[in-house]
């Protein structure tokens, strides 16, 4: 049990973004001592482990709730169509301090590298508590030691699978770090009930219920987020020295929701749209060349079909 002190120095440690005093301690010890591990690989991934020379230390997870903040007010065009920073800077926020959690538990147990990276994130209404909403990311993976791994050397943080970061080893690509974005953009309703009819005719408001049209802005709309986000993730890359980007993930989603215009003025309603992007950069310094196929003959096959195919097949 902590004293009331090292709990305080906890949160101090947590608010400063770094890891509770217990969680460091438990796995300082874990390193020091040289115990029986725990991770959530499966046994597949840890026999590829043994394959490679990567020995698992530990699973190690990294975290952060944070809240969204209140929308500045906006002005003008922004409350037809913009970026809604709060919420943005929010996501990266909280990504961002839940990997250097990962980060710095990993380095707590001397790790060079974390593989099998697990990722999940959600957002919840917390009005009712006097708040915004709440953003949580969860991140979960294994910290594993390497031959060669310099002592003080950060750990390399992937989104990889442990199979796909086998075969980057094999061809002497080496994964540098993760790379990630996330943009919120607001689409007005009104722009959605203004469209325009195909020969250059205003819609009206009972209309347009029965025409076929995109709905321009929020199209343009994704088209800046997307734009946003890979300049972004872009930039992470060649700050990381990287020669590219592996594994990228992306996701969107678009929902109903209000604009707040300030206090006393009410909401404007709309769409907003959430783009993010997530992936795991790479060098391709000191590449090797991947080995040669070997034929096999698949000798579980009935001898019929092993005289059919006559020279086997190539692995």
């Amino acid at each position: 049990m902590l004293s009331e002190q090292e709990e305080q120095d906890s949160l101090a440690r947590v608010q400063a973004g770094g890891i509770p005093l217990a969680a460091e301690r438990r796995l300082k010890e874990l390193s020091q001592r040289k115990g029986a591990f725990t991770s959530d690989l499966s046994v597949a991934d840890f026999a590829l482990c043994d394959r490679l020379g990567l020995r698992p230390l530990s699973q190690v997870m990294g975290s952060s709730v944070y809240q969204i903040g209140y929308q500045g007010q906006l002005y003008g065009y922004q409350l037809e169509m913009t970026e809604l920073s709060t919420l943005s800077a929010a996501w990266n926020d909280s990504r961002d301090l839940a990997f250097a959690r990962l980060a710095q538990e990993a380095a707590s147990v001397g790790a060079a590298a974390v593989v099998g990276v697990d990722v999940r994130s959600s957002i919840a209404n917390w009005a009712e508590a006097g708040g915004y909403g709440a953003i949580e990311y969860a991140i979960n993976g294994t910290a594993v030691a390497r031959d060669g791994h310099r002592s003080g050397q950060p750990p390399v943080i992937t989104e990889l699978s442990v199979a796909d970061y086998a075969k980057l080893l094999s061809a002497g690509i080496e994964p540098v770090g993760i790379v990630a974005w996330t943009s919120v953009f607001f689409v007005s309703s009104i722009l959605l009930r203004t469209e325009q009819a195909p020969f250059g005719g205003a819609l009206g408001a009972g209309a347009g219920a029965f025409q076929r049209f995109e709905y321009g802005e929020v199209t343009q709309c994704f088209y800046g987020a997307r734009e946003r986000v890979m300049s972004e993730v872009g930039a992470q890359a060649q700050t990381l020295g990287a020669s590219g980007i592996v594994g990228v993930r992306i996701a969107h989603t678009i929902r109903s929701g209000s604009l707040q215009m300030g206090v006393g003025i009410g909401e404007r309603p709309g769409l907003i749209a959430s783009f993010s992007a997530i992936g795991t950069a790479v060098s391709d310094r000191g590449k090797a060349t991947p080995p040669e196929p070997k034929p096999t003959i698949d000798l579980t096959a009935p001898a019929s079909r092993r005289r059919g195919r006559g020279r086997g097949r190539a692995t």
